[in-house]
């Protein structure tokens, strides 16, 4: 295995989403659209299925996961925030 990509569909009041939990690719082929090509083929079983998004979270900055993610077709959106809280 090369890389997978995990996740579940979400029914909402009035849309199908998709969270993404995690998207991987060995180190040693990452940038040779390995990561793209899942994502793309994640959009045609989504499409199919009618799910209206797809939705993540990840690092903020200039890092390579934000770089990656809006090179595929992600944005921001400024509706949505994610908080966490400490247990420990």
């Amino acid at each position: 295995m090369i890389g997978f990509l995990v996740g579940n569909e979400e029914q909402w009041a009035d849309s199908k989403n998709f969270y993404i939990n995690e998207i991987c690719v060995l180190n040693n082929i990452q940038q040779n659209g390995v990561g793209s090509s899942l994502l793309k083929y994640l959009g045609n079983i989504l499409t199919q299925r009618k799910v209206d998004a797809a939705y993540l979270s990840t690092e903020r900055g200039k890092g390579k996961p934000e770089l990656f993610f809006r090179k595929n077709g992600f944005v921001t959106n400024e509706s949505r925030i994610l908080m966490t809280m400490n247990v420990s």
